[in-house]
């Protein structure tokens, strides 16, 4: 695993969570999920 260690010191001074690159990348898919679910919604057709 690559470990930033000059990265890690840095969030923790900034009290940002520091947190392993695929645990970061699930936590961002989800975040733009949502971002797309609330910008973007999908469009359903009425029967008229």
């Amino acid at each position: 695993m690559d470990f930033d260690r000059s990265g890690c010191e840095l969030k923790k001074k900034l009290h940002k969570e520091v947190e392993c690159s695929r645990c970061r990348n699930e936590r961002i898919s989800h975040e733009l999920d949502l971002l797309d679910e609330h910008y973007c919604p999908v469009e359903v057709e009425e029967d008229y």
